[in-house]
This record gives structure tokens, sequence and C-alpha cells, in this order.
């Protein structure tokens, strides 16, 4: 099972790295998420590195970091 991943601009990484919240709409996904409330979501800048895992909080559509790399 994959997960479901973003392609974040390099100021929305930077949020992340940092402990902060994006929100979701500002993100582009490349493979959707399912209809859970919380969903784990791989993050990737825009070179295509792996940066984050994060979750997709549903209620908020923010994107929160788990385990940044």
């Amino acid at each position: 099972m994959s997960l479901p991943f973003v392609t974040l601009a390099e100021g929305e990484v930077l949020r992340l790295r940092h402990g902060q919240s994006v929100p979701f709409g500002r993100a582009t996904f490349v493979s959707a998420p399912g209809p859970e409330e919380e969903q784990a979501v791989a993050v990737f800048d825009e070179q295509r590195r792996l940066t984050a895992v994060a979750l997709l909080e549903a209620e908020t559509r923010l994107l929160r970091p788990e385990k940044v790399l």
C-alpha cells in the first residue's frame, strides 16, 4: 500500500519543516487521499524529493507535519 502524495512549493515545504500546517487548497495532489477523517500523505518538493509525511485533516483541510526529513 502506498501513501497518497502532494507536491508543495518551496515556501510551503519550509513551513512544514518548521512545524506549521499548510492549507490543502494550495497543495497539488498527484494521487487522491481516501475519505478518512485524517489521512497520511507523503510530501514532495518541486524537485521531487520526499520532504515530509503530513496528516491531511478532513475537517480543517490542513496538511499538518508528522515526520519531517
